[in-house]
């Protein structure tokens, strides 16, 4: 019966070691769940801002595409502007010369009128 109980009393202080240390195991495991919870939160945090920072630069974006959009546009539409306004003065340029030609020949009418009278 001696035998048995100090079994027994050696079965009880092993159960109370066991118990002991999967206690300190469960508390070390506790504390490393809550560090890693903490970093994931931290983590979070940064996705979060990067995300809104993102969102934000995508916006500028568009708006920047927009602007370059209408850019290119009016700048078409300068260069036909350009274009004409080059046609006007080429039509013109024809005109004055033809003017020029008109006037000298009107000159020279003019100049043999006032030698015949």
């Amino acid at each position: 019966v001696e035998s048995l109980e100090i079994e027994l009393r050696q079965a009880v202080l092993t159960c109370k070691e066991v118990s002991s240390k999967a206690e300190q195991d469960i508390a070390h495991y506790k504390s490393q769940i809550q560090q890693h919870l903490h970093v994931a939160q931290q983590l979070n945090g940064k996705l979060q801002s990067a995300n809104n920072q993102l969102q934000e630069t995508q916006v500028r974006e568009a708006s920047f595409r927009e602007q370059l959009s209408k850019w290119l546009e009016e700048k078409k539409v300068m260069r036909m502007e350009l274009l004409q306004a080059k046609e006007q003065a080429s039509v013109s340029s024809a005109q004055c010369m033809q003017w020029q030609r008109v006037l000298k020949g009107n000159e020279v009418s003019v100049s043999a009128f006032e030698s015949s009278a």
